[in-house]
């Protein structure tokens, strides 16, 4: 105890005289402040629900609230259409 004592006095002489005043209030720590719990906050809001579910099924994970439903039989009826005009040739004028 008592050589920490000494040591801790001379470490003390040695600061202040070697070093300027401004470079010691950089050196203190707030024993305070080291004691404390710090915990992040609790978020203000939920988080928004951003997976979406139309007959049991997922349908969105980006959270929109209305979703273009296709029916699978108007996307098999574009395969069969044919275009009768002939692709025209590329020409320079």
């Amino acid at each position: 105890m008592e050589l920490e004592r000494i040591v801790g006095a001379a470490l003390l002489t040695f600061v202040q005289t070697h070093l300027p005043e401004a470079d010691l209030r950089y050196m203190m720590v707030d024993s305070a402040e080291d004691q404390k719990t710090h915990r992040p906050m609790a978020p203000k809001e939920a988080p928004k629900k951003l997976i979406r579910y139309i007959d049991n099924q997922v349908v969105s994970t980006k959270g929109e609230r209305f979703k273009d439903v296709r029916n699978p039989e108007a996307e098999e009826m574009k395969a069969t259409y044919i275009n009768l005009k002939p692709a025209r040739k590329y020409r320079f004028h």
